[in-house]
């Protein structure tokens, strides 16, 4: 399997943290409206690769590259548990 460069891997990241902030924070009094609309740069990226993000899990041209652990708050903030930042478990690489 081919290594992920880190440009991607940051590509990655970027797309689970704008979806991440978009629950968090889409009707919230705090977070008001959202005035960008994701990392357009991004998601460019990983679409001229072949990356898809889903649920918890990265895929490439359909074959899986990833996992994704999701996190939440152990209290609830504003009537909902938060999504913390999660960690990408990269399948094929050496630790």
């Amino acid at each position: 399997m081919a290594t992920i460069s880190k440009q991607l891997k940051k590509a990655v990241m970027d797309v689970i943290m704008d979806g991440i902030k978009r629950s968090n924070y889409f009707n919230d009094s705090f977070g008001g409206r959202l005035n960008d609309w994701g990392p357009v740069v991004a998601k460019r990226m990983l679409h001229d690769n072949g990356i898809r993000v889903l649920d918890n899990a990265v895929e490439q041209n359909g074959t899986p590259i990833a996992k994704i652990h999701r996190r939440y708050s152990q209290r609830r903030v504003h009537l909902c548990y938060r999504e913390l930042k999660p960690t990408i478990e990269w399948l094929g690489e050496a630790a």
